[in-house]
């Protein structure tokens, strides 16, 4: 069983204003669960806007370790604008 452990943090995309669950870890139990291999997250998510997280994890099927926490606090967070 592979363990992926990281931050989470959430990408922002300007000017659009979509956000999206990020961090190396993240981005990998995407990629990993399209993939079909075996793995948990194990991470810390901050309450402010856990919902990202909640709601990505079930849309897509990411498992995650039952230590991973819910902690009091703020999630990170990347603006990122795309240019032509």
């Amino acid at each position: 069983m592979n363990i992926l452990f990281g931050q989470s943090d959430l990408d922002i995309y300007l000017p659009e204003n979509k956000t999206f669950p990020g961090g190396g870890a993240h981005n990998m139990a995407y990629h990993w669960r399209q993939l079909g291999v075996p793995f948990s997250l194990l991470t810390r998510i901050a309450r402010d806007r856990s919902h990202y997280f909640v709601d990505f994890h079930a849309r897509h099927g990411i498992p995650l370790l039952t230590a991973t926490e819910l902690v009091e606090g703020q999630v990170g967070s990347s603006d990122i604008r795309i240019r032509p």
